[in-house]
């Protein structure tokens, strides 16, 4: 027992106390809690999967074809997987456009399309089983557009010549053509005129390609009928250029210098300037 005077009123009556024993004991719970939480982190890792973004390739100006692969699915089948994009730098499947891509170890990819042009995205691919969700490395990826000037001949609007005759058309974007996926279409007296996508174009120069050919991202196909009564098929040459601006509304403007027509029913063939906006 110890007795300390605090003042002449008041005595205190403490036990003697081995400290080094208190410090040893904290010490030794602290180390305890400390393993306890690595192993359980520990744990955890282990039952978690493991993902990788493996590539990207370009497949237009406005889709990517992404690959990844799960590499070890931690404690638990892989349930979902696929891939998350977006403009931030570390994109998640809560706050981000996700694509999913079946379940299950090995490889997978995916093609993202309707991207906007001239644009920059992240992408990353992503694994989950019952343990958890994890992601592969982020990859920044830039969309591109084509390059565009305005025709030099300035044509009319909804406007083309044929056989002596001013052709006033009046024009539908994205108009339904059997075999094509986007179409202007100009429908006019005497003629109907058609510029054929193989999408919907954006702000750019297109080359024509020939009526029987596969149409690229970056060409058009344009043909029509033209003439009194029936009136004859025509396609225009390959190799000219159809000038596209998009306003990004839903209105287009495509205008087109000295297009050449030619026809397998007659010999008859025309040169014009042309324009069709919606």
């Amino acid at each position: 027992m110890k007795t300390i005077l605090l003042d002449e009123n008041q005595i205190i009556v403490k036990k003697k106390i081995n400290i080094k024993s208190i410090h040893a004991a904290k010490f030794s719970t602290t180390l305890f809690l400390l393993l306890l939480s690595v192993s359980l982190i520990s744990c955890k890792k282990n039952k978690i999967p493991r993902v990788e973004t493996i590539s990207y390739l370009t497949v237009s100006p406005s889709s990517v074809e992404l690959t990844g692969e799960v590499t070890d699915e931690g404690g638990a089948p892989i349930v979902d997987r696929g891939f998350c994009w977006g403009q931030m730098e570390m994109p998640t499947i809560e706050y981000a456009n996700i694509e999913y891509v079946g379940a299950g170890m090995g490889g997978f990819s995916k093609i993202i399309e309707n991207l906007e042009y001239n644009s920059y995205y992240y992408f990353r691919a992503f694994a989950k089983n019952k343990y958890g969700i994890v992601y592969g490395e982020s990859v920044l990826i830039y969309t591109k557009g084509l390059p565009y000037t305005s025709a030099s001949c300035n044509p009319q609007t909804n406007w083309a010549f044929f056989n002596l005759i001013n052709l006033s058309y009046s024009p539908t974007a994205n108009a339904s053509s059997v075999g094509y996926n986007w179409t202007m279409r100009g429908n006019a007296n005497y003629s109907d005129l058609n510029i054929h996508f193989s999408q919907e174009p954006v702000t750019g120069n297109y080359v024509t390609v020939n009526y029987t050919s596969d149409i690229g991202y970056s060409n058009c196909e344009v043909s029509g009928v033209f003439g009194v009564g029936f009136g004859y098929f025509y396609t225009a040459q390959a190799g000219d250029t159809v000038h596209v601006e998009n306003d990004g509304n839903g209105h287009f403007s495509m205008s087109f210098c000295g297009l050449t027509f030619h026809s397998s029913g007659t010999t008859y063939t025309f040169t014009t300037d042309g324009n069709l906006t919606n």
